[in-house]
């Protein structure tokens, strides 16, 4: 029997899709024990990148600035692991502190959702083979 007309997407009160993808349908302990999991890695994400730009914010005090905008291979490590201190540079304003910190933990996080999410898609193929 089909709810409000829709033939093949409720029948009998269960949820026809179960059958062909039953990880969509886990149970909740399931299903928030991976978000949890996924919402922890994101956040090493983040944490990651505060601890990136703290460490190049140190090194800067010891270093000075001058090295942080030479053109070299370590001025080019430094402008590829935090992107603001790149559009700062580019447009020739100054950052402070807490927004460098800031920006790279949010930028992390970014790119740490889009990893999960991507490693989420290749375990998701590799289960159904």
């Amino acid at each position: 029997m089909s709810v409000y007309g829709l033939r093949g997407v409720f029948a009998d009160d269960e949820l026809v899709g179960a059958k062909c993808h039953p990880e969509l349908f886990a149970s909740k302990e399931q299903s928030s024990s991976s978000d949890l999991s996924m919402k922890r890695r994101i956040a090493i994400w983040a944490g990651t990148g505060f601890l990136i730009a703290s460490f190049w914010a140190i090194f800067s005090l010891f270093a000075g600035p001058i090295l942080i905008q030479s053109s070299g291979a370590l001025g080019a490590l430094i402008l590829l692991t935090c992107p603001l201190l790149y559009a700062g540079s580019y447009f020739h304003f100054g950052v402070k502190l807490i927004w460098v910190l800031a920006s790279n933990a949010a930028v992390y996080a970014i790119i740490g959702c889009i990893v999960e999410v991507t490693l989420r898609q290749i375990h998701y193929i590799h289960q159904s083979r």
